[in-house]
């Protein structure tokens, strides 16, 4: 794979910005004329310990552009325009504690790519959204910074916009490209015995080809289905045609909790045309109370249920089986919940996704001592008496190959607990239940100690970007996810 042609978009241009976010986050913060839409007012400076000496020699580059090298950032407050934001840096008056340092961005890359650690996408935006002047500057005196947060990025966008030469991906890689050329052949040459470009490079090559392999293998006249589950008690669920489904194939099944036999509080016509307009084939069915959370998820007994069903219906005409299927909840999620499912809808759009399980709240299972009864439900369920370890509630995308992986007697065999608890547990049905709200990955035969998204190596780039609020305290970034904030940007490309 390689790019059609070199292209250098003008990097000071908002509209044309080859990043992920357009209207929020640094990029649009250092659009010259426009009035701040960002939470912050950011000015950037690169803060060097003796700004006069001269460009890095090859020996200086390789041990990490300098030991003290970082980017800094000068945070303002929101509510101010470029030239109040002006006054109140030169009155000491912004936040200037946040740096990104060249040593740490090389030790997290190394080990990203050694290791398969939590990638730096966050301070990789931040270095690829900078003005084209201070990119510049940062290409001659810490070019490999720069590289890899181009590379690092592009990969990320690969699943969200594409392989093609031409898309954004293209785009970023040909503009690492480009400023590769630029460096030095000698200080290149050290550069890539300290820093991971190479192994960036042919990754992004292998997963392009991956993404474009598996678009094909999906592109009509084969089938290609998605199917949300949704289990409803008087909500509204037009939050649902925010997000862009894919043209064909995506279904909604809303089970209705509430509605009673006369459909009184069933799901309104008008928000069934809404959601058919987005994509989505809607279809409704009657359901017990227990079928609805207070949380606004699908209780276990839907859950097991239509999974079983699911199964067996696949067992019979495969090729209708859904590709994905994806429990929500009823209510709008929290702002990270919802940008997290906007990526994951982009995704299926394009036919890319190819996960077997992957969580889409944002709530862990918290520590505490283990109930006898949860302790014999989960032995029941999955061999062992320990805590599963995962993201809470039904809210996650389950795919085709991870939905056959088990027979529907094994779903039957848990939904029978829920009918019949274990000992310990009496007639505490709910307990049974609580007990396998935080478990569902084990249940469709995902590791019983399930890893952060941001740290399964499994996943794709894009959907590692660290849970909410991250703070990253080792490079002392602001605390606010910027690449969480980019699905906006991403639709509108």
């Amino acid at each position: 794979w390689a790019p059609s042609a070199v292209v250098n978009p003008p990097l000071d241009s908002h509209s044309d910005l080859p990043c992920l976010l357009c209207e929020r986050g640094p990029c649009a913060a250092m659009a010259p004329g426009r009035r701040l839409p960002t939470r912050w007012f950011v000015a950037l400076t690169l803060a060097l310990q003796g700004l006069a000496r001269p460009l890095p020699d090859k020996n200086e580059l390789a041990n990490a552009c300098y030991f003290t090298y970082r980017v800094g950032y000068i945070i303002c407050d929101s509510g101010l325009d470029p030239a109040e934001a002006q006054e109140q840096m030169k009155a000491g008056k912004c936040n200037q504690d946040f740096r990104l340092m060249g040593s740490d961005f090389q030790r997290r890359v190394v080990r990203h790519y050694a290791l398969d650690e939590r990638p730096p996408l966050e301070e990789a935006m931040w270095l690829i959204t900078a003005p084209e002047n201070f990119q510049v500057r940062t290409l001659k005196e810490c070019s490999a910074m720069q590289l890899v947060a181009y590379i690092l990025i592009a990969e990320s966008k690969l699943y969200l916009q594409g392989p093609r030469p031409d898309a954004p991906p293209g785009n970023l890689i040909a503009l690492a490209v480009q400023q590769a050329h630029a460096v030095p052949s000698e200080v290149y040459s050290s550069l890539v015995r300290a820093w991971p470009l190479e192994h960036a490079m042919q990754r992004f090559q292998d997963v392009a080809h991956r993404v474009q392999s598996r678009i094909a293998e999906r592109s009509p006249p084969r089938h290609f289905g998605i199917q949300l589950v949704v289990c409803r008690c008087e909500e509204d669920l037009a939050w649902l045609a925010t997000s862009s489904w894919p043209d064909e194939g995506a279904s909604l099944l809303v089970y209705e909790a509430c509605a009673g036999s006369d459909g009184s509080l069933a799901l309104p016509v008008e928000s069934k045309t809404l959601l058919g307009a987005a994509g989505l084939a809607v279809t409704s069915g009657l359901a017990p109370a227990d079928a609805h959370t207070s949380d606004g998820d699908c209780g276990a007994r839907i859950v097991l249920a239509h999974t079983a069903d699911v199964v067996s219906a696949g067992d019979v005409a495969e090729d209708s089986a859904p590709n994905f299927v994806l429990f929500l909840p009823a209510q709008e999620p929290v702002e990270s919940e919802s940008r997290l499912l906007g990526f994951v809808a982009h995704s299926l759009r394009l036919r890319s996704l190819d996960v077997p399980f992957v969580s889409l709240g944002m709530r862990r299972s918290p520590p505490r001592i283990s109930t006898a009864c949860e302790r014999e439900v989960w032995q029941a369920a999955f061999g062992e008496p320990s805590r599963p370890l995962g993201y809470l509630g039904a809210r996650f995308l389950v795919g085709r190959e991870a939905l056959r992986g088990r027979s529907a007697a094994h779903y039957e065999q848990l939904l029978a607990l829920l009918d019949h608890p274990p000992p310990a547990c009496g007639d505490d049905h709910a307990g049974v239940a609580s007990a396998l709200s935080s478990s569902w990955h084990a249940a469709f035969g995902e590791p019983i100690r399930q890893p952060l998204r941001a740290d399964d190596g499994r996943l794709p780039l894009f959907l590692r970007a660290s849970d909410g609020f991250s703070g990253f305290a080792g490079t002392r970034l602001p605390q606010y996810s910027v690449i969480l904030n980019s699905e906006a940007a991403l639709s509108k490309v």
